[in-house]
């Protein structure tokens, strides 16, 4: 792939977007991961470091000290304004009021809208767009919070694959410890992407592009010949592909009751 017109691409984007809007600039949720580490070094080449305020929104019941590391790495390297910010006082006063779960999915969604909420609050505060980390894979398997890490307001990584985004931290030259790490969306303990979904994202990503051929998702049966030309179980195209229907009411807005207007 050609990263350096793939670059071009997404500088201009939000750069048109920034002006369009009239907005001040951007704010990143920056975890220590490869997607928000891409992210903000594409949006200091667009819009100059002054304009980009990171925010680091760690849990110390879940986040590890060298995601601290990794994301003050790169504001320090970029030379952005950030914040640190601990979550575990808005997220206790949540539990003191809210009935108990051991869902650790419930529990971790909510831990993804309290960020969400910084990020908002520090948007409207400097009239700034909030500038989403998620990628064509997570889009398209709905691996995302909605409402929580899924809302933003530019999603400039959203039509890469995981596989491409790593290609495009090479040649922005994001740390190698970022590139190199497992993905996780950290909201619980021990949470690693890839063992979440049972499939590395080299083989994930194959199997989105192949399915994308279709018109619909659901048109893909069991007799579609993807397995064989991907030399994949079809246990695990088809877990890809009942993940990506059961999440797809993610990537539009809540259904309107319409009203006739002769009432």
């Amino acid at each position: 792939m050609n990263f350096r017109r793939i670059s071009g691409d997404i500088v201009k984007f939000i750069k048109t977007e920034i002006a369009d809007r009239k907005s001040e600039g951007v704010v990143i949720g920056i975890s220590g991961g490869i997607d928000s580490a891409v992210l903000a070094y594409l949006a200091v080449k667009a819009l100059g470091n002054s304009k980009v305020l990171g925010l680091l929104l760690s849990d110390k019941d879940v986040t590890p000290p060298n995601d601290v590391d990794d994301a003050l790495e790169v504001c320090n390297r970029l030379d952005i304004e950030y914040k640190k910010i601990n979550i575990n006082d808005p997220k206790y006063a949540f539990s003191q009021v809210l009935d108990k779960t051991e869902n650790k999915i419930i529990n971790g969604n909510l831990v993804a809208r309290i960020r969400m909420c910084f990020l908002y609050y520090y948007a409207g505060l400097k009239n700034r767009l909030v500038l989403g980390s998620s990628n064509k894979t997570e889009l398209t398997l709905g691996y995302f919070t909605k409402y929580g890490d899924g809302a933003a307001d530019l999603l400039p990584l959203g039509d890469l694959y995981k596989t491409q985004i790593t290609g495009l931290a090479k040649y922005v030259e994001v740390p190698h410890t970022i590139v190199e790490k497992k993905s996780s969306a950290r909201l619980w303990s021990d949470q690693i992407t890839e063992v979440e979904l049972g499939l590395p994202f080299s083989q994930i990503d194959m199997i989105i592009d192949k399915m994308r051929k279709f018109q619909k998702f659901d048109e893909i049966s069991d007799e579609t010949p993807l397995a064989d030309s991907l030399q994949i179980d079809r246990e695990s195209i088809q877990k890809i592909k009942k993940l990506i229907i059961a999440n797809s009411h993610k990537l539009s807005f809540p259904p309107i009751c319409k009203i006739p207007t002769e009432y």
